[in-house]
């Protein structure tokens, strides 16, 4: 398995699925104002705030490193929401590269469009993402030589989720609210270990001042979102140019760190949920095998060792090392396993779409070419696992 190959292939899958009418929305009914093109409705990612656990191999390496990248993809994606992160083109793209060794651990964070502030942003995830990782900094800080691990991530602007300012008043309004969700977590915490909803509200200017009216929700969990967005919204700063402004928002979520379905989101945010969900089943599959690499690569000590002297390695020491591998291996094969299930939930979403709407077909294509190379992957993970096994001591007939 290539650690690459993943990181490209949840990055293609995106972007094939949500070029089917994701990424902006008109403003239905109402006065012209209401009307107006609105270019910045995109799902805001619950999973930013509760992000699931990572864990962090004893061994730090390259792979390590990879996987912790990808895994932090839906806080680089924030970050290229906003406009001031990415320059005039529609596409940016964004080179990751992490180094661990001598104690310390380094982000380099380049890429073409990428504004200064963006590359800022970016790097300020990541310390956040690498911090947050039980166990990471203790693992890392024994890494010599050094180790990097790199990865890529590529945005287009109306395709992924994207805030575009200057079209109109009331695209502007929405833009500003959703640039400031990212930072409205505590808004977030009844959806911490659960599906997010869709919340349909109408924004309205007086002035420089916004308020938010949602339409009524049944639940509990999301009437305490609606109540913490309601104070949250009126302090967004806004300039409008007319008196009074009346725009219709719909707040949508995904939720990255939650396997869960959104079965009341349209079936764009639906596939993006999925992909997210992917992408960090991905990211762990990586890290699992950069653990699968390290105890390979200790029991091979061990064998060589025990090869030039056998005196000076135990049978109970190469028994544990072998021990370890096979753990390690099966750590890995349930990564991948749990990666498959992912890709199957969405090749059967993007087909039921797919059976009303023949656009999807591209999704369809992608989905299956996902679901058959993780399959593979399974595949050799197992026949890993097997050599692994032949290659341990075994009792003395």
């Amino acid at each position: 398995m290539h650690t690459r190959a993943i990181v490209l292939r949840s990055s293609a899958a995106l972007l094939l699925a949500t070029t089917v009418g994701f990424g902006c929305a008109g403003a239905a009914g109402g006065s012209a104002s209401e009307q107006q093109r609105i270019a910045a409705l995109s799902a805001s990612d619950v999973g930013l705030c509760f992000p699931a656990p990572i864990a962090v191999p004893s061994g730090v390496n390259g792979e390590v490193l990879t996987g912790m990248l990808v895994a932090a993809r839906p806080a680089v994606m924030e970050c290229l929401v906003s406009p001031q992160s990415r320059g005039a083109a529609d596409e940016t793209s964004v080179s990751l590269k992490t180094t661990a060794g001598g104690g310390k651990v380094s982000h380099a964070v380049s890429g073409q469009n990428l504004t200064p502030a963006g590359e800022q942003c970016i790097r300020a995830a990541l310390d956040r993402h690498f911090a947050a990782a039980e166990g990471f900094a203790e693992a890392a800080s024994a890494v010599n030589p050094p180790v990097t691990g790199d990865a890529q991530v590529n945005h287009v602007k109306g395709v992924s989720p994207s805030v575009v300012l200057g079209e109109n008043e009331a695209s502007d309004i929405t833009g500003a609210v959703r640039l400031a969700q990212s930072g409205w977590c505590d808004c977030y915490t009844e959806w911490k270990a659960g599906a997010p909803h869709p919340l349909k509200a109408t924004l309205q200017t007086q002035g420089t001042e916004l308020k938010a009216t949602f339409e009524a929700v049944s639940d509990p969990a999301s009437q305490k979102v609606v109540a913490c967005l309601t104070e949250k919204v009126k302090q967004v700063k806004v300039t409008p140019k007319s008196a009074q402004l009346s725009v219709p928002y719909t707040f949508m979520f995904v939720h990255s760190g939650h396997a869960a379905q959104l079965t009341d989101e349209p079936p764009q945010v639906q596939i993006r949920q999925l992909d997210g969900l992917r992408t960090q089943r991905a990211a762990r599959a990586v890290i699992a095998l950069g653990g699968r690499t390290a105890a390979a690569m200790a029991y091979d000590a061990l064998g060589k060792k025990y090869n030039a002297d056998p005196a000076s390695v135990s049978v109970e020491d190469l028994t544990k090392g072998c021990d370890a591998l096979l753990a390690a291996d099966d750590a890995w094969l349930a990564s991948l396993n749990q990666q498959l299930e992912i890709d199957q939930q969405t090749l059967a979403l993007v087909q039921q779409l797919k059976a009303t709407d023949s656009a999807w077909e591209r999704a369809e294509a992608a989905s299956k070419n996902g679901v058959e190379t993780t399959k593979q992957d399974i595949e050799s993970a197992k026949q890993m696992k097997v050599g692994d096994a032949g290659a341990c001591p075994r009792p003395a007939q």
